[in-house]
């Protein structure tokens, strides 16, 4: 694939009148994606995103990509926003994505800083990021750039693929089998009780906000004491904790409902809708780790990572997610409907 990929990689440079100065070093990518840096003789340093066809995500990505980069780039030039988010580039065509065989790439001016896995936000960075989430917040949601934004409809593109995996899981050849068949049970319990909230969110009207969906500590860059929103290819017209589930958990989260609810004061954190996008974020990450595990030869460093994720949040997703006394209510009714 390296001669392919070095052939894709000069395509998008043409394609952005680029000329490198040394060849485009591979930076640290996840399942989604591959990730380079292209200096240029111009100066200038970029970041390239690129997709292969033989990933089953990448299907689930490109039919939005250009729709939710189109957006993106309007994004930047909005009052709070400008400035704290990052956009792709156009090329010399006005294109956004580039398009070569099996690869599509999406390039973006390189931000030069670290992320929050490298060094904690301080205080006045956590700030900063939660400013620009709330200032996104205010986007409006009927604007005609963001109009093909994808809308919450509490119903994830992969909801069908999780019980077809865990019955492959329980064949004593699948690769999985020693790992998750005495987890199997909970699982699918608690993807019950998943399906049922999500059926009820459907049918209820909710606050819609512009949301960012995917704020963890890879998504976000510190450059100059001010951190940068990176990573929009999840870009979604939902409820509001789809964004503040991330920080729910955490010990900083009294500062951050106080600085969010100081541009947001009508502000409340629904439970049920709370509950719905922390077990869809495990269901999302498990489903594509056993996807990979199937679909793929990982080597034995990335098999040992897939390993240890499934593994957590296996688990995760196989204790009581009933632990108040509305959950309980809720795990009572789920359970005479299982």
């Amino acid at each position: 694939m390296d001669r392919r990929f070095d052939s894709h990689l000069q395509t998008v440079c043409a394609a952005y009148g680029i000329v490198p100065s040394v060849t485009p070093r591979v930076l640290r990518g996840g399942y989604v994606a591959y990730v380079h840096r292209i200096d240029a003789t111009d100066g200038n340093a970029y970041f390239a995103k690129t997709y292969d066809d033989a990933r089953p995500i990448t299907a689930m990505i490109l039919p939005t990509l250009n729709d939710l980069s189109c957006a993106t780039r309007w994004l930047i030039t909005q009052p709070g926003v400008h400035g704290r988010i990052v956009a792709p580039l156009l090329t010399h065509e006005g294109n956004i994505l580039v398009r070569d065989g099996p690869f599509t790439t999406v390039l973006f001016p390189f931000v030069d800083g670290v992320t929050p896995r490298e060094q904690p936000l301080t205080a006045v960075q956590l700030g900063h990021l939660v400013d620009t989430i709330a200032a996104v917040h205010h986007i409006n949601t009927q604007h005609v750039a963001v109009e093909r934004v994808p809308r919450e409809r509490f119903r994830p593109t992969w909801l069908e693929d999780i019980e077809p995996a865990l019955t492959r899981i329980c064949q004593v050849s699948h690769p999985l089998h020693t790992l998750l068949a005495g987890r199997v049970a909970s699982i699918r319990f608690t993807f019950c009780v998943f399906r049922r909230l999500a059926a009820e969110l459907a049918v209820q009207v909710h606050p819609l906000v512009v949301c960012h969906t995917d704020i963890h500590g890879y998504n976000v860059v510190i450059r100059d004491d001010i951190p940068l929103l990176i990573d929009w290819e999840g870009m979604t017209i939902a409820p509001p904790e789809h964004d503040l589930m991330f920080w729910i958990n955490d010990d900083a989260w009294s500062q951050v409902w106080q600085r969010y609810r100081q541009a947001h004061p009508a502000a409340v954190i629904d439970p049920f809708r709370l509950r719905f996008y922390q077990l869809r974020r495990l269901f999302e990450d498990i489903i594509q780790d056993i996807q990979r595990v199937e679909n793929e030869q990982p080597d034995v460093a990335s098999m040992a990572e897939l390993i240890e994720s499934i593994g957590s949040i296996s688990a995760e997703l196989s204790t009581d997610w009933g632990h108040d006394d509305a959950y309980r209510e809720r795990k009572s009714n789920d359970q005479s409907a299982c």
